[in-house]
Protein backbone atom coordinates (compact mmCIF):
# COMPACT_ATOMS: atom_id res chain seq x y z
CA UNK A 1 0.00 0.00 0.00
CA UNK A 2 0.96 3.39 -0.54
CA UNK A 3 1.09 6.15 1.81
CA UNK A 4 1.81 9.95 0.76
CA UNK A 5 2.95 12.19 3.46
CA UNK A 6 1.78 15.77 3.45
CA UNK A 7 5.27 17.12 1.81
CA UNK A 8 4.67 14.57 -0.89
CA UNK A 9 1.14 16.18 -1.29
CA UNK A 10 2.92 19.91 -1.14
CA UNK A 11 5.43 19.32 -3.90
CA UNK A 12 3.04 18.10 -6.16
CA UNK A 13 1.05 20.43 -5.81
CA UNK A 14 3.73 22.94 -6.55
CA UNK A 15 4.95 21.15 -9.52
CA UNK A 16 1.07 20.96 -10.71
CA UNK A 17 1.17 24.29 -10.18
CA UNK A 18 4.12 25.65 -11.87
CA UNK A 19 2.89 23.03 -14.78
CA UNK A 20 -0.27 24.95 -15.03
CA UNK A 21 1.43 28.45 -14.89
CA UNK A 22 3.89 27.83 -17.53
CA UNK A 23 0.89 26.89 -19.74
CA UNK A 24 -1.38 29.36 -18.78
CA UNK A 25 1.60 32.00 -19.92
CA UNK A 26 2.19 30.22 -23.16
CA UNK A 27 -1.18 30.45 -23.98
CA UNK A 28 -1.82 34.02 -23.28
CA UNK A 29 1.76 35.03 -25.27
CA UNK A 30 0.30 32.69 -28.62
CA UNK A 31 -2.90 35.02 -28.34
CA UNK A 32 -0.53 38.07 -27.91
CA UNK A 33 1.43 36.79 -30.58
CA UNK A 34 -1.94 35.85 -32.91
CA UNK A 35 -3.32 39.53 -32.22
CA UNK A 36 0.01 40.79 -33.04
CA UNK A 37 0.36 39.19 -36.62
CA UNK A 38 -3.08 40.02 -37.61
CA UNK A 39 -3.02 43.75 -36.42
CA UNK A 40 0.08 43.97 -38.72
CA UNK A 41 -0.84 42.62 -41.74
CA UNK A 42 -3.65 44.77 -41.38
CA UNK A 43 -2.01 47.91 -40.20
CA UNK A 44 0.52 47.26 -43.44
CA UNK A 45 -2.73 46.82 -45.23
CA UNK A 46 -3.70 50.32 -44.77
CA UNK A 47 -0.55 51.87 -45.03
CA UNK A 48 0.13 50.54 -48.14
CA UNK A 49 -3.36 52.19 -49.41
CA UNK A 50 -2.18 55.28 -47.35
CA UNK A 51 0.88 55.98 -48.88
CA UNK A 52 -0.25 54.26 -52.64
CA UNK A 53 -3.77 54.74 -53.05
CA UNK A 54 -3.76 54.33 -56.63
CA UNK A 55 -1.25 50.74 -56.82
CA UNK A 56 0.58 50.80 -60.43
CA UNK A 57 -0.58 48.60 -62.60
CA UNK A 58 1.53 45.96 -63.97
CA UNK A 59 3.93 47.02 -67.36
CA UNK A 60 3.02 50.55 -66.72
CA UNK A 61 6.14 52.88 -64.96
CA UNK A 62 5.30 56.27 -63.78
CA UNK A 63 8.45 58.04 -63.34
CA UNK A 64 7.15 61.78 -62.85
CA UNK A 65 8.47 61.29 -59.18
CA UNK A 66 12.22 60.36 -59.88
CA UNK A 67 14.57 63.79 -60.16
CA UNK A 68 16.44 64.36 -63.15
CA UNK A 69 20.00 63.60 -61.28
CA UNK A 70 18.88 60.16 -60.41
CA UNK A 71 17.18 59.13 -63.75
CA UNK A 72 21.02 60.15 -65.78
CA UNK A 73 22.18 57.94 -62.77
CA UNK A 74 19.93 54.84 -63.87
CA UNK A 75 20.73 55.69 -67.49
CA UNK A 76 24.49 55.75 -67.11
CA UNK A 77 24.09 52.66 -65.35
CA UNK A 78 22.04 50.78 -67.73
CA UNK A 79 24.76 52.06 -70.49
CA UNK A 80 27.68 51.04 -68.70
CA UNK A 81 25.91 47.58 -68.08
CA UNK A 82 25.52 47.11 -71.69
CA UNK A 83 29.35 47.72 -72.53
CA UNK A 84 30.50 45.23 -70.21
CA UNK A 85 27.89 42.67 -71.19
CA UNK A 86 29.11 43.38 -74.76
CA UNK A 87 32.49 43.59 -73.83
CA UNK A 88 32.86 40.00 -72.35
CA UNK A 89 33.13 37.40 -74.27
Amino acid sequence: MLRFTIRDLLWLMMVMGLAMGWWADREHLNKRVTRAEANRDSYLHMLDFAVNPDPPRPGVHDDRDIPPEIKAAIAANAKHMRDRKQATP
